[in-house]
């Protein structure tokens, strides 16, 4: 039996966690109240058993950032056998999902494997780019994505960055357009959403996710009920544009302000400078219902 802090030290964990499972009686442990501060000794061999079992998984958090795929969605690359789940490791204090490292490597390497061989051409956009600006991200396209890039599918190419979905490249923001977005997968909207993950959510970025907590339109840490919440009442500049590309209508969203206003629709807040228009949802649609029918 080994002091807990030398054992702690030795293996680079947090002797929280091991006083913790000692305290659980998760392993075993030794507590000699004579001696000065009581210390409390754990078996070596026993706490290099439980780091290797941690070596062998991969949070949900760290999983997201590696495959720069938002925490929500990582359940149904598990359901669509893509990621293998695995049990919460008896070291790690936080989160509520786990991944084998095997299977979110292997992940890696056939995505990479796909891609071709030299620089993305000029005007390529990351597939997570392209997931954002076609509003996908709530349909959770992930699983129909990862299939069709390990069926040769999509043409990618790979640039210099750490998460899979910002390295990997698109010619263009159309080669996603076909892809089904698996509505039957759901997101996992049981937890709470970083400002990122709620921004890629509504299509638009973090400093304007910022602004919308901010201002009390969405709460500090929002979950995706939250979030649908506010998209039912309200519309960003970049929807309607998208909305009424979806109608056949070639529309920038510099083209959005004077259409609306034309009409007497004035946005409820202004997020950014000039940019970032929040507009009300149902006054828009019937616009665009009446100016653009289908």
């Amino acid at each position: 039996m080994v002091a807990i802090q030398e054992v702690a030290a030795k293996y680079g964990v947090a002797r929280k966690s091991l006083s913790r499972l000692a305290r659980d009686g998760s392993i075993a442990s030794l507590c000699i109240p004579a001696l000065v501060k009581s210390p409390i000794l754990v078996n070596d061999a026993e706490v290099a058993e439980l780091v290797a079992e941690k070596s062998k998984c991969i949070s949900g958090t760290e999983t997201s950032v590696r495959l720069g795929i938002p925490r929500i969605s990582l359940s149904s690359l598990g359901q669509a056998d893509l990621l293998r789940p695995t049990s919460k490791p008896r070291l790690a204090s936080r989160g509520n999902i786990y991944f084998t490292r095997s299977s979110v490597e292997e992940l890696e390497q056939r995505c990479l494997a796909a891609a071709q061989a030299g620089s993305p051409p000029k005007g390529s956009v990351s597939i997570l780019a392209a997931v954002v600006r076609l509003r996908m991200a709530s349909s959770n396209p992930w699983a129909g994505i990862i299939s069709k890039i390990f069926g040769g599918q999509l043409t990618i190419w790979r640039a210099n960055h750490k998460a899979l979905m910002y390295a990997l490249r698109l010619a263009n923001t159309g080669e996603l357009e076909g892809v089904s977005d698996c509505q039957d997968l759901a997101l996992d909207d049981s937890g709470r959403l970083t400002v990122a993950e709620a921004a890629v959510l509504l299509g638009t970025d973090a400093s304007k996710m910022g602004e919308l907590i901010k201002r009390g339109f969405v709460p500090a840490r929002p979950t995706v009920e939250e979030l649908r919440h506010f998209t039912s009442k309200f519309v960003l500049t970049a929807d309607v544009a998208f909305l009424i590309r979806e109608r056949g209508r070639r529309c920038r969203w510099r083209e959005i302000p004077p259409l609306l206003r034309s009409a007497g629709i004035e946005p409820v807040t202004t997020l950014i400078c000039n940019r970032g228009l929040v507009w009300p949802r149902l006054p828009v649609m019937q616009e665009i219902e009446n100016r653009f029918p289908m």
